[in-house]
């Protein structure tokens, strides 16, 4: 649904980048949704299928579960640059393919129902912003990539997705734990044990850090 690194805990949380999601269907929908409505909300173009960048609206609408496309490593063409050497786009793009795979609440239905799903949400969303002035594609790609919004919003992302206050509780706490036991495998691994032996290994779901250097 969206260009960020997924996982599963084993309290069943999702985890969507920096969001946690509750399991439940309705949390589920609830975000999938919010996503599926990025570029029509902000007035800027009629419907998220002609939004002229990154979408997942486009494929699930075309029943295409096969995303291709590339990545421009920018990072890389700047080193590549800083050596003074002729750079091209060739140098530092590479070609990236996942697939999309169904919210965890719709495993047990077929991709022909959840394509039907999202166009019938899609011809709503253009319902519930019929009366916006939208920007238009031509426009969008032709804004300068530095121009900022005048007022953005500043309220903070919720920590978790949920419903039900129990279970919005109970999931702060899980992170916390989460949180610190990474803080704490941390701490050992930069002591040299082994992860194997470390009764504080890292959760589930994390990204260890690099091994410390050795002179």
């Amino acid at each position: 649904m969206a260009a960020t690194s997924v996982g599963t805990a084993s309290s069943g949380i999702v985890v969507i980048a920096a969001s946690r999601i509750n399991r439940d269907e309705e949390s589920l929908v609830s975000r999938f949704d919010y996503i599926l409505r990025h570029g029509t909300k902000e007035g800027l173009v009629r419907c998220p299928t002609e939004w002229p960048g990154m979408h997942c609206a486009w494929h699930y609408a075309q029943g295409q579960w096969n995303v291709d496309g590339h990545w421009d490593d920018l990072t890389k063409a700047y080193r590549m640059r800083q050596t003074g050497k002729r750079v091209r786009r060739t140098d530092y793009r590479s070609n990236e393919s996942f697939e999309l795979d169904p919210l965890p609440c719709w495993q047990h239905l077929t991709r022909k129902e959840i394509r039907q799903w999202v166009l019938e949400r899609l011809e709503q969303i253009r319902q519930d912003y019929a009366d916006l002035k939208f920007l238009g594609e031509r426009k969008v790609l032709a804004q300068p990539l530095e121009d900022r919004a005048m007022n953005p919003k500043r309220s903070p992302a919720p920590a978790v997705h949920c419903k039900d206050p129990a279970r919005r509780k109970e999931m702060r706490e899980a992170y916390r734990q989460f949180v610190r036991s990474f803080y704490a495998a941390t701490a050992r691994f930069e002591m040299f044990l082994r992860p194997q032996d470390d009764p504080y290994y890292f959760p589930s779901g994390c990204h260890p850090p690099f091994p410390p250097s050795v002179p």
